[in-house]
């Protein structure tokens, strides 16, 4: 059986509809699983709780005595636990991770989520104001992006595809994706494009350093895209 049985009503995976004449998928994408796992789970950091409890119940039976019913009682009924709410936690993200589809095309980015009931966010490319670039370990990261405010989004319903914190003005956020300096250099393009600037305004192309924001270009009343890289976890 294969994994997108479900989402054979699909014209194409990841998309509800066919594209419109002169539209065009530039990249498709999904979150790496593990890499949405310590960073939208924080697996690592319950793990490590888990680990320093587990420790302090077998300090404790240690000093009382260390019997089979105390370790059964106690540290080993605390680890066993653990390993169960960390089984589930990682059985989400993979489960997030097969089901979304990161969708970016000549003229919008659509954003196929959702585990038991599937949604499709559509962001035209006009209605983005900046596009926020995080790059972690392996080449993997985020990008979020910052919305015209009259585009409202539910952050509830869009996590964890949605910039941490941000509960005033949600970001959607392309979360945990492979080669992630590639995609913004893609989405840079196309937003250039969208603008229908003539050949000889082209901007160049996005420039990266460490932690300073470098505007792709700059055109009265048009959309701003902007690429911040910033190395290390968000």
């Amino acid at each position: 059986m294969s994994n997108h049985d479900e989402f054979d009503w699909e014209p194409t995976p990841g998309l509800p509809a066919r594209l419109p004449l002169g539209e065009n998928i530039v990249w498709q994408g999904s979150p790496h699983w593990w890499q949405l796992a310590q960073h939208a789970f924080h697996v690592n950091k319950i793990a490590l709780y888990f680990a320093i409890m587990v420790f302090l119940d077998f300090f404790s039976v240690y000093k009382t005595g260390i019997t089979a019913d105390a370790v059964m009682s106690g540290p080993a009924l605390t680890l066993l636990l653990s390993i169960a709410a960390l089984s589930i936690l990682i059985g989400l993200a993979w489960l997030t991770s097969t089901v979304t589809i990161y969708t970016l095309t000549n003229k919008r980015i659509l954003i196929r989520f959702g585990i038991a009931i599937q949604l499709t966010l559509d962001i035209p490319l006009s209605q983005i104001v900046s596009a926020d670039m995080t790059q972690k370990r392996r080449g993997h990261g985020d990008i979020a992006l910052t919305l015209v405010k009259k585009k409202r989004t539910s952050y509830f319903v869009l996590w964890p595809h949605v910039r941490p914190w941000r509960f005033g003005h949600p970001q959607p956020m392309l979360r945990s994706i492979p080669n992630v300096e590639s995609v913004a250099l893609q989405l840079g393009k196309v937003a250039a494009k969208e603008l229908d600037l003539s050949e000889s305004q082209t901007p160049s192309e996005p420039q990266f350093t460490n932690n300073a924001v470098l505007p792709m270009h700059h055109t009265p009343n048009a959309l701003k895209t902007e690429l911040n890289k910033e190395l290390g976890a968000s």
